[in-house]
């Protein structure tokens, strides 16, 4: 999600400073759920694998989050261009 949300943000698919920041807070909020097993989030077993993807690991501790999330906030902070290369 966090690709998607980036493209977005980065081709100008959605314009005005709320917009940007509700693009970019989605799209990490469900990026970082992802990260949590599927019983944390009181889905069962088989059915939370499904809708969480079944790929990613969860973060181990607080510490972790909190790196794994000033990552993905970074990243998605490279997408937006300036205002000199929207006029380009």
């Amino acid at each position: 999600m966090i690709t998607a949300s980036y493209k977005s943000l980065h081709f100008i698919k959605v314009r005005g400073a709320p917009l940007i920041a509700i693009v970019a807070a989605l799209g990490l909020a469900v990026e970082a759920g992802s990260k949590y097993p599927s019983e944390a989030r009181g889905l069962g077993s088989a059915e939370g694998a499904a809708a969480a993807g079944a790929a990613a690991p969860p973060l181990a501790d607080a510490a972790a989050a909190a790196t794994y999330l000033i990552d993905r906030m970074t990243y998605l902070r490279t997408s937006r261009p300036t205002a000199v290369r929207c006029v380009q």
